[in-house]
């Protein structure tokens, strides 16, 4: 499906009717928006409460893999801010790289 639109003079943009409707996209739906290979990319972005599912399958993951070894201390909050904060450091320098290269 391909749909045409217009960037407004306050850099907006209308999703057609057609492809809100095709993927769910309701007044409020938070969306991702990616470069790639082929140019921007919209994305439903995921809620809160499936990123926080996300890290903690991961750190359940993790404390599993961790937690064979005899004696081996439990993830503490200090871990998890950790993990939180270098996440948040790798997306912001991924950020970097694209405004670098000149793209918006």
């Amino acid at each position: 499906m391909e749909e045409h639109t217009v960037v407004s003079s306050k850099g907006q943009v209308v999703i057609p009717k057609a492809l809100r409707e095709a993927f769910g996209w309701e007044h409020g739906t938070r969306l991702t928006v990616a470069v790639d290979e082929s140019g921007i990319v919209l994305r439903t972005a995921p809620t809160k409460k499936a990123r926080v599912e996300a890290i903690a399958k991961g750190l359940q993951s993790l404390s599993g893999m961790l937690g064979q070894a005899q004696n081996s201390p439990a993830i503490t909050d200090d871990d998890i801010a950790t993990i939180v904060r270098a996440r948040a450091l790798a997306r912001n320098s991924v950020r970097g790289i694209v405004k670098a290269k000149g793209r918006p």
